[in-house]
């Protein structure tokens, strides 16, 4: 019974030696490689994604604190024209004392 190869050849396939080696090398480098720095690759992950998580936590706080400032700023503003108006009746009053 004749095989279904494609090439058309009913014999087994021999493949020689030269052939996929230097994938195949490639490969079994790269996964070598991240197997013996796998540690320090999620390590590295680990501390960029917390170093990220605090950097934003920290930006979040010097936001609320600025806000925090510019409300204070508006609030003795308000305050000071608030004694300034009472400063300007008490001194109309004190002027015009019939009224």
């Amino acid at each position: 019974m004749p095989d279904d190869d494609l090439d058309g050849n009913d014999g087994p396939v021999v493949r020689r030696p030269t052939e996929g080696a230097g994938m195949e090398f490639l490969l079994a480098f790269v996964v070598t490689g991240l197997a013996a720095s796998g540690g320090w690759i999620a390590w590295a992950g680990v501390r960029g994604w917390s170093r990220y998580r605090n950097r934003r936590h920290e930006l979040a706080l010097a936001r609320v604190r600025a806000e925090a400032v510019v409300r204070q700023a508006e609030l003795e503003a308000h305050v000071r024209e608030l004694e300034l108006a009472s400063e300007t009746y008490e001194d109309f009053k004190r002027r015009h004392p019939e009224n």
